[in-house]
C-alpha cells in the first residue's frame, strides 16, 4: 500500500521521495506524502517516521520532528507545486469511492436497498468518474 502511494507521488513529481537529499521538489513531495499519511489516513507521526525507516528502497531515516515539519510546512510546498494537491485528491478521492462502495454493498447484502439514497450513488458515480479521468491523463 505505501509503495503505491510513494509511487504515485514520484511519478507525479519525477523525483524519487525517499532519496536522500535536500532538493526542493524532493523535500516538497515528501512533505505531502506525510502530510496525506497523517490527515487523510490518520497516521502518527512515529508511525510515519516507522513506516519510512522501514522502507526497503528509503535512503532517509527521519525522527518525529521531520515529519512533523513536513506535515506543518505542506501549505508553503504546495503553493509552489500545486501538482502535489492533485495527487492528495486522488488518492483521498479513492479512498472515499471505496469507502461509499462498501457502504452500498453491505446495505444491498443486508437487504436495505430501498433505503439506500439515489442521490448519494449519483455523487459516487461523479465522483468515480472524475477519479478514473484523473487515472486516464496520467496515464497518457
Amino acid at each position: 500500500m505505501i509503495n503505491d502511494i510513494i509511487k504515485k507521488f514520484e511519478k507525479t513529481m519525477n523525483c524519487k521521495v525517499l532519496e536522500k537529499t535536500r532538493k526542493r521538489e524532493v523535500v516538497a513531495t515528501r512533505s505531502a506524502l506525510f502530510y496525506y499519511l497523517n490527515k487523510y489516513k490518520g497516521v502518527s507521526l512515529t508511525e510515519i517516521k516507522n513506516i519510512i525507516k522501514n522502507t526497503r528502497s528509503s535512503g532517509v531515516n527521519p525522527t518525529e520532528a521531520t515529519v512533523y515539519n513536513g506535515v506543518s510546512n505542506y501549505d508553503i510546498y504546495r503553493k509552489q507545486y500545486p501538482q502535489l494537491d492533485d495527487v492528495i485528491k486522488g488518492l483521498s478521492l479513492k479512498d472515499k469511492g471505496k469507502d461509499v462502495m462498501v457502504s452500498l454493498i453491505v446495505d444491498v447484502l443486508c437487504n436495505k436497498s430501498d433505503q439506500i439514497d439515489k442521490n448519494k450513488i449519483s455523487s459516487l458515480f461523479y465522483e468515480l468518474s472524475v477519479h478514473l479521468d484523473i487515472k486516464n491523463n496520467e496515464a497518457k
